[in-house]
């Protein structure tokens, strides 16, 4: 029987072409944030993801300021131009590894390889930025967004740091992503039950929007790839905006994540994320218990096909 948000949540509690940047520097320093209301949320998500989620994060989870906290961490994705697919020589060379290049904060290096991979092979690039990595640092403009979207990103984060410690590189890296934009959806409204520091009509406008979000990347991978000879700009152009439409619904989070020209490349990054979201989310739905479901995440094979497969007989085995 699958269970409704709030049946979910009793049951959890009880059971314990373009190279694009981001629009403007002027985004990421000099953020006017309420450090106290803030940090208080962050204490408050790391004491219940080690006591309610049991949730492996380190010492220093959250815990210390990053060297230059105006500084952001650049990320460059790269795709193929025909399909959203990663290119087959740097899909090579990734093996065993993040299915990216990160830059730290050099923005300058990322978008010189960004323009080479575009104009010498062809490609589709991305260059992203962001203030939530699994180094877990506190920064500005982390700070700057809203409560809600700050206790996502940590929880997010966290699940990140439990997988990698158990099994790093063994869990397929769309299952991982995946499972830590449930873990930041759903385990929120296990946070809020205990603490109540959150919006409750936030949270739901949130998660609502999120899933929104997740539902429009995967329509738009899909089209593209049935594309014939890979002329997907009548996509790109009605995918910007419905984006951009979804995007003013959200807050800086939302614009920090998504707030980028449509290319094959946004659509790989963001199908990480989005790709398996709904099969785990039938998961989790039919076992109400966010830590069973991460001791099954954390014990699935490398391989994605075979990983999928395991996780659509649990499914099927819960019905």
């Amino acid at each position: 029987m699958r269970m409704d948000r709030r049946h979910f949540l009793t049951v959890a509690i009880g059971a314990v072409p373009a190279i694009t940047s981001l629009t403007s520097l002027k985004d990421w320093v000099d953020v006017p944030v309420k450090h106290e209301e803030q940090l208080a949320v962050l204490d408050a998500v790391r004491q219940f993801i080690k006591e309610e989620l049991q949730l492996y994060i380190g010492k220093d989870f959250y815990t210390e300021w990053k060297e230059d906290p105006k500084r952001k961490h650049v990320i460059l994705y790269l795709s193929r131009a025909d399909r959203v697919m990663l290119p087959k020589e740097f899909e090579e060379t990734r093996k065993g590894k993040l299915p990216y290049l990160t830059f730290s904060a050099n923005l300058k290096k990322a978008n010189y390889y960004a323009k080479v991979a575009e104009k010498q092979k062809g490609q589709h690039a991305l260059v992203y930025q962001t203030a939530g990595t699994s180094s877990s640092r506190i920064n500005n403009r982390l700070l700057s967004y809203e409560l809600e979207a700050i206790a996502f990103t940590a929880l997010h984060e966290a699940t990140h740091r439990h997988i990698r410690y158990h099994r790093f590189g063994e869990v397929p890296y769309p299952i991982e992503e995946a499972a830590c934009d449930l873990i930041g959806n759903y385990g929120l409204m296990g946070f809020q039950e205990r603490y109540g520091l959150l919006n409750p009509l936030k949270m739901d406008a949130q998660l609502n929007l999120h899933e929104r979000l997740h539902a429009l990347m995967n329509e738009l991978k899909d089209q593209v790839d049935q594309v014939v000879g890979g002329k997907a700009q009548d996509i790109y152009e009605r995918g910007e905006r419905e984006l951009k439409l979804l995007i003013r619904q959200g807050g800086k989070f939302v614009k920090d994540r998504y707030n980028y020209p449509v290319n094959n490349a946004l659509l790989l990054r963001n199908t990480f994320y989005a790709g398996n979201y709904f099969l785990l989310k039938d998961l989790l739905m039919k076992k109400g218990d966010l830590k069973s479901f991460m001791d099954f995440i954390i014990s699935l094979p490398k391989d994605l096909e075979q990983a999928k497969s395991q996780i659509e007989a649990r499914i099927a085995s819960d019905s």
